[in-house]
């Protein structure tokens, strides 16, 4: 029984290593859990918590502000930028606006970009 539980343990550490978000361009490699801890990013996300119905031009903007011009600001901060304009609200069509989607392609543009440099 111990042989198993341990199995299990082992098995279940292996899927959580699994699970975790990786990004790698260039010779560096990106953890998502971490790089969200960023408190900038924090700070603007609870900002953004609940305003996205009638908001999105504006919360559009204040996350173009945080980000900075896109082809000039760091690969942390577009990786950030991505993550959440692809998580399930944006994604189940629950939060849509043609500037979430175009802010979202340019995002996601610059990322293919620095990754085909590298």
């Amino acid at each position: 029984m111990r042989n198993i539980i341990s199995k299990l343990y082992i098995l279940s550490s292996e899927i959580q290593k699994l699970a975790v978000k990786k990004y790698k361009i260039g010779d560096t490699e990106y953890i998502m859990k971490e790089i969200v801890k960023m408190k900038s990013w924090q700070k603007l996300r609870e900002v953004l918590k609940g305003t996205w119905a009638e908001n999105k031009e504006a919360n559009v903007r204040k996350l173009r502000r945080w980000l900075g011009p896109v082809t000039k600001t760091t690969t942390k901060k577009l990786l950030i930028i991505r993550n959440y304009l692809t998580g399930s609200g944006f994604r189940w069509g629950n939060i849509q606006h043609s500037s979430i989607s175009k802010f979202r392609e340019q995002v996601v543009k610059e990322l293919k970009k620095r990754q085909k440099k590298d």
